[in-house]
């Protein structure tokens, strides 16, 4: 392994821990029916992973009303589509990094035409 491709490996696990740790980091809040809302219990927001996990987490308390439950249901529903497009691109980019990284590291790997032994001089 050479010098080059040490440090694409170097930027490669920096860029796919980055994008791992965006996946952990709290949901942005929400605009719920015009009001400001989190995505977690309390006024705290939980990360994509745990809104996908355990999707009841976003509404604390039980809704005693069929009208509380669908409010609560379609709130649900838009944590869990800001949790999925946060995965989505997580995985995009981690696949994006491992797909130009094989390219780059490749390439960077590659002799050059001065390392070819049946060169003529």
């Amino acid at each position: 392994m050479n010098v080059g491709q040490r440090w694409i490996l170097i930027v490669m696990v920096i860029a796919i821990g980055a994008a791992i740790t965006y996946a952990f980091l709290p949901l942005p809040g929400q605009t719920f029916r015009g009001e400001p809302a989190t995505c977690g219990p309390g006024s705290s927001s939980s990360s994509a992973v745990f809104v996908k996990l355990f999707p009841d987490s976003v509404v604390s308390g039980t809704p005693s009303t069929p009208a509380e439950q669908e409010l609560a249901t379609a709130f649900e529903n838009q944590c869990a589509g800001v949790a999925d497009t946060r995965l989505w691109l997580v995985g995009a980019a981690i696949g994006g990094v491992l797909l130009v990284g094989w390219i780059v590291f490749a390439i960077a790997g590659a002799p050059g035409p001065e390392s070819d032994p049946g060169r003529a001089p």
